[in-house]
């Protein structure tokens, strides 16, 4: 049930969304910034074609203008991730951190920490999936780009070893002959 502040909410965001179109054009980043306050009230109230609907245009606009505006597209992108990653969607979420990744490498390059994070989303993907090894691999390239930015020390260091650990094991209990291999190593090096 929705409540009367969230319908309120609605409301005006709507009305806001239609005057910023008149004001400003169909293509302009207020536009995008406006459908995602909307979708984020339409996830609220339980009408989630719409909302998806409406990050899926903010987000596919703010791709059309990222080089504009980097931090609106960033807020564009993590709502729509957000509501994605809640509906299960991984066919979807791969296909979304893909394009994330290839966004982010044109606009910061290969050794910024957010290319980090698409490689840790996508490896989180695909260990959800199954495809062990390929997690793997993202989890090393979000290891070697965090410590070539944060050093060793550094607490996502620290995260990162123990998703790729956790990942191997799974992998070796599944019956993936490389990971079980690499989780023999551990094991090994951990009694030692």
């Amino acid at each position: 049930m929705t409540s009367d502040n969230t319908t309120r909410q609605g409301n005006c965001s709507e009305a806001s969304l239609y005057t910023t179109i008149i004001a400003h054009g169909p293509n302009h980043p207020k536009v995008a910034v406006r459908q995602n306050s909307l979708g984020i009230v339409f996830r609220k109230m339980g009408e989630y074609n719409k909302a998806r609907e409406l990050l899926e245009a903010a987000f596919q606009m703010q791709l059309k203008i990222l080089t504009q505006n980097t931090q609106i597209s960033q807020y564009a992108n993590l709502n729509l991730q957000m509501f994605m990653a809640n509906l299960g969607s991984t066919a979807w979420q791969w296909n979304f951190f893909e394009t994330a990744l290839q966004n982010d490498l044109l606009n910061f390059g290969d050794k910024h920490p957010n290319i980090a994070t698409q490689h840790y989303n996508l490896a989180h993907v695909l260990k959800n999936t199954g495809e062990y090894l390929g997690a793997v691999d993202h989890f090393l390239k979000a290891l070697n780009i965090l410590k070539s930015n944060f050093g060793e020390e550094h607490p996502y260091i620290d995260k990162t070893n123990e998703n790729i650990i956790a990942t191997i094991q799974k992998g070796a209990e599944a019956g993936d002959p490389d990971l079980q291999k690499r989780w023999a190593e551990i094991q090994k090096e951990q009694e030692e």
